[in-house]
């Protein structure tokens, strides 16, 4: 334990990591319960398709930008990837939050919250593109 708390660079990962499955548990928790509220604002719209429906098309959209999101992280460096990806997920986190007392033509965030679980799970969900680079490199 003393080994891996020393290695700050690794324990920087372990937390990142950490927060990144407790902000995906929220997320798959409420999105169902976010979806019905939006659905409840927007009277006399019904959707094609029911807020359970949704989520599970949003959810499984995760699993190419999961795949995407690791090509990214090796493509153009770990650190510049999870910039990228955790900046951009701030701010669509932001707009969908404000999306359902939007009157625009957004405001059904099921766009958006495709794109925010996108960018939720092109983050540190692929742990081991860091290693296999570390190990190809011969560091």
């Amino acid at each position: 334990m003393k080994i891996v708390l020393g290695n700050r660079p690794a324990v920087g990962y372990i937390l990142g990591y950490g927060v990144h499955c407790w902000k995906l548990f929220g997320y798959r928790s409420w999105l169902v319960a976010f979806l019905v509220f939006n659905l409840s604002l927007q009277q006399g719209f019904t959707s094609p398709l029911s807020p359970q429906n949704i989520a599970m098309i949003i959810l499984l959209a995760g699993v190419p930008a999961s795949i995407a999101g690791n090509e990214g992280a090796m493509a153009w460096g770990r650190r510049r990837a999870l910039a990228t990806y955790m900046i951009g997920s701030g701010l669509l986190g932001c707009v969908i939050g404000f999306t359902p007392v939007s009157t625009s033509i957004w405001s059904s965030p099921y766009a958006f919250s495709m794109a925010w679980r996108a960018s939720l799970t092109a983050g540190p969900s692929r742990p081991d593109s860091f290693t296999k680079r570390r190990s190809s490199s011969g560091a």
